[in-house]
């Protein structure tokens, strides 16, 4: 390079980048004539099946082979081509071959417990995260990220027998698209000016979401061929001050239209629709109770696949629940520290609206919360599942447009309810785990809890603990499970859990009794 240059800092520039390997891969010959050129990992991986021998050694001998992905901060992958020299190998194909091998093992192993983008990818598999737009991931995106490297990092997917641990396939659409989106639906907040949700939401659909997105959209339906949850994932959602956790809304549309460009019209409107909620009454109005602008808000949304197999004309899976690490109402030997979790047949929409759902403790799974009674009293009678009829829907008419409630019988046809109820035999005053008697049904997974048939209990118990720890934090964790063939805990979402702790001392002889409204030598509370 010559210092006195007029260009010295373009060449050194363009040094820089030739021999160290930054920017592009370029493939030369033995008299550095340029060849091809390769953008990306998958661009390199397919150009060096068929460069010439001449180019696989000029660029072995000059170990550019490492040094292009040390320089790409892709590390691993660097460091087991790096050891190997050119010397080694007795022909170009051997290298050629040594440098594809490393790739593939690489590119297989990469994806597991990271965040890679669909291009990286030949389709999505379980495990997975991927990437389909740029910018932060939101609440829900970005605890199923943390999750999903502890999930790997400790190999958790085998760790317990009778049951696998792991999440299902998830894509994650980064709030560049929302930030892009809403500057073309201007959404007017000004007080006399607010529009009706139902507006709103006709504004949103009839809003293009980006072709960058739209075509990450199409190849992900060709790896997605389940129905799909698409989610919430906004900035302020599991924010530990003043989160907005189930205010915006989660759509599962069935994605078994046999026509590619509706499956991809309805993954879409699910996805415009999503950003709509944002803007819906109860979101304003929650924001403003909590001295927040709404319009400041940011939606990543998080794509999943449901858990779960079709029945008929339904589809569900045989559990869905929440649980905590911390239990603010403990009774009997519980302590706080023990958690508690609330499952349910079918959707886990049954357990968010707060229905009459099972209520355990994982470090206590026999103990039982409620009386026999009440047991048969509050029992699930119900479930909620995906209509799979319905190919062609409106999802304006609500987040229910897809969705079926059926009775917990039909379970019972369909042969599902085995290890998650129990018959109540009224002569003999007892519950009996499975449903082949004769008798009221009792959802009260017997078989589950206090069989063991999976180790529901421990792995919660685990997971908890885990997340607790790596969080530094009480956490909540929704979740399913499906029960066929091999059984799958599926972690759907991880949350820190807010736990704030107010100490008050009262002296009892300072209490003056004739001003008390109420008075108990035994409370409990948060």
């Amino acid at each position: 390079i010559d210092k006195s240059s007029e260009f010295l800092l373009q060449d050194l520039k363009t040094k820089i980048i030739e021999n160290l390997n930054f920017g592009n891969f370029i493939f030369r010959n033995e008299k550095g004539k340029k060849l091809e050129t390769a953008k990306t990992i998958k661009e390199f991986e397919q150009i060096i099946k068929t460069i010439p021998d001449e180019a696989i050694l000029y660029h072995a001998y000059k170990d550019n082979f490492a040094q292009w992905p040390m320089a790409r901060s892709e590390i691993q992958l660097a460091k087991v081509l790096m050891p190997k020299k050119a010397h080694e190998f007795e022909t170009a194909d051997e290298i050629r071959d040594f440098v594809l091998n490393t790739i593939k093992l690489y590119r297989d192993e990469k994806p597991h417990g990271n965040v890679v983008t669909i291009e990286d990818l030949d389709c999505v598999m379980d495990g997975n995260i991927v990437s389909l737009r740029g910018g932060a991931f939101g609440g829900k995106g970005r605890g199923l990220s943390f999750a999903n490297s502890l999930l790997y990092q400790f190999k958790l997917e085998n760790k317990f027998k009778d049951i696998s641990i792991k999440l299902p396939k998830t894509a994650v659409i980064g709030i560049n698209e929302y930030e892009e989106f809403i500057q073309k639906v201007n959404v007017n907040l000004e007080n006399n000016h607010i529009p009706s949700y139902e507006d709103i939401k006709k504004k949103f659909l009839a809003t293009k979401l980006s072709k960058k997105l739209t075509d990450r959209l199409k190849k992900l339906l060709e790896c997605f061929d389940k129905p799909l949850a698409v989610r919430s994932s906004g900035s302020f959602e599991d924010s530990l001050s003043q989160p907005f956790a189930g205010i915006f809304e989660t759509y599962v549309i069935p994605n078994n239209n046999p026509n590619k460009k509706t499956r991809l019209k309805q993954l879409k409107d699910a996805i415009r629709l999503v950003f709509a909620s944002v803007f819906s009454e109860k979101s304003i109005n929650y924001a403003k109770a909590l001295d927040q602008i709404i319009g400041e808000e940011k939606m990543a949304i998080v794509i999943q696949e449901l858990v779960g197999k079709q029945y008929e004309n339904i589809w569900y899976p045989h559990i869905s629940g929440v649980a905590q690490s911390y239990n603010f109402y403990p009774f009997s030997h519980m302590a706080p520290e023990d958690g508690f979790a609330v499952i349910a047949f079918g959707l886990g929409m049954y357990v968010v609206n707060g229905e009459n759902a099972y209520r355990f403790s994982p470090k206590h799974p026999q103990l039982q919360v409620l009386s026999l009674e009440d047991q048969i009293k509050y029992t699930q009678t119900y479930f909620y599942g995906l209509d799979m009829e319905k190919k062609e829907f409106d999802l304006i008419n609500g987040v229910m447009e897809t969705i079926k409630k059926v009775d917990i019988w039909e379970a019972k046809k369909h042969n599902t309810l085995t290890f998650c109820a129990s018959v109540f035999d009224i002569n003999n005053q007892r519950m009996y785990p499975g449903v082949h008697r004769q008798g009221p049904i009792v959802v009260d997974f017997a078989s589950i809890l206090k069989n063991e048939y999976i180790p529901l209990a421990k792995v919660l118990n685990y997971i908890m603990k885990l997340f607790s720890k790596a969080f530094g934090t009480p956490v909540e964790i929704e979740y399913a499970i499906d029960l066929n063939n091999v059984p799958v805990f599926y972690l759907l979402q991880v949350k820190p859990l807010i736990k704030a702790v107010t100490s008050y001392n009262l002296k009892p002889e300072q209490i003056i009794h004739y001003n008390t409204i109420l008075f108990s030598k035994k409370i409990m509370g948060n």
